[in-house]
């Protein structure tokens, strides 16, 4: 057995150990955040689809209980994307959305592990991808859409590539910096496709109720109780909630700062895909909603960061990201969750050093006078 093969062993059986601290029971009963996509299906071409009450009323008829400060929070148009799920019976549902998951994490590792044993091994351990199966999320079907957009620009279909970008809408909020990448780099195809496809997205949300129906989304969003537990959050949020509590002033401040610091990066990117990848791991950090799933997307920017001398600081401090351990002071809570969001900070911090780096090397030292 290889020596690659024996850490794959060893990595599968750590994954193994992660998922026992999880309440896996929930992965096997189906009694997780499934309800609520199952539900926007089923409420998608009505007015409330995004109804507190309604979503309640059904939560009872599927589960047999009331998940707490739950409803269906992302877009109008996911309900479209949803419906064909909820002509099934609930866990049949379930299971073939299960399935689809395991389907785009087969793409993407095809797509990018071959010759890459690295992503391979930290894939079979990171407790994001674990999260997301025990969980019901969709996170997966986001790294789906992701890879199928790498692989369509690479091949120059940048039209198509936008549009299927723009399905990352269903969880918008992680990629609010994902513009720098398209733009700096002037994939303007791209950025048409991207926004045709959120236009068709915007009008399918119409379907259901006209424009009444995006007031009634803000108002979910809006309510602090749809955004529970801040001190576990792996973004700046919960990074300023474990070091200065509920401090706006702060998360303002450092959410600029890092905002600036990913233009930046994206615009001395050598490609697209690198800079798609500081994006990334920059819109895990900025957005004001995300849990220990949505840090699967640095999954992505691991398997699209160059992987240059100068950058090596920059991919180790990733990789310890995507590591089960720093997890755990994750969810220790404050002070010890803000060690967690260190390591996506030093790794846009590393790349920087590493692009000044090269650019004083890449300047001449100037000729000694006689």
């Amino acid at each position: 057995m290889k020596h690659w093969q024996v850490n794959l062993v060893a990595a599968v059986l750590i994954g193994l150990c992660v998922l026992y601290t999880m309440p896996y029971i929930v992965m096997v009963t189906g009694r997780n955040d499934f309800a609520h996509f199952y539900i926007g299906g089923l409420l998608y071409g009505t007015p409330a689809i995004h109804s507190a009450e309604a979503n309640q009323q059904k939560q009872i008829e599927l589960t047999g209980v009331i998940m707490a400060n739950s409803y269906f929070i992302r877009p109008t148009f996911y309900g479209f994307l949803l419906k064909p799920l909820s002509w099934l019976p609930y866990y049949p549902a379930y299971l073939v959305f299960q399935a689809v998951s395991v389907m785009c994490l087969i793409f993407f590792l095809r797509s990018f592990a071959p010759g890459r044993h690295d992503l391979l091994i930290l894939a079979a351990m990171t407790p994001p991808l674990i999260a997301n199966f025990v969980l019901g999320q969709d996170v997966m079907l986001l790294v789906g859409i992701l890879t199928a957009t790498v692989l369509l620009a690479r091949r120059g279909a940048d039209f198509t590539a936008g549009l299927i970008l723009s399905l990352c809408a269903i969880k918008f909020h992680l990629f609010l910096l994902l513009p720098a990448a398209v733009l700096l780099h002037r994939r303007f195809r791209l950025f048409w496709g991207g926004l045709a496809g959120g236009l068709i997205l915007f009008l399918i949300g119409l379907g259901s109720g006209g424009f009444v129906v995006y007031p009634r989304l803000l108002a979910l969003l809006r309510n602090p109780i749809n955004s529970p537990i801040p001190a576990i959050m792996p973004n700046l949020r919960g990074f300023v909630y474990a070091i200065a509590g509920e401090n706006t002033p702060l998360l303002i401040s450092l959410s600029v700062i890092v905002a600036g610091v990913v233009v930046f990066l994206a615009w001395r990117a050598e490609s697209f895909e690198h800079a798609l990848a500081y994006c990334l791991i920059g819109g895990v950090l900025v957005n004001f909603h995300a849990y220990m799933q949505d840090c699967l997307l640095l999954l992505v920017a691991f398997a699209l960061m160059p992987r240059t001398p100068e950058m090596k600081p920059a991919v180790a401090f990733l990789t310890i990201a995507i590591l089960p351990f720093p997890y755990i002071a994750l969810y220790a809570g404050p002070p010890y969750s803000a060690l967690f969001d260190l390591l996506p900070l030093l790794a846009l911090g590393a790349a920087v050093v590493a692009y000044s780096r090269q650019k004083a090397l890449a300047c001449p030292a100037p000729a000694e006078s006689m």
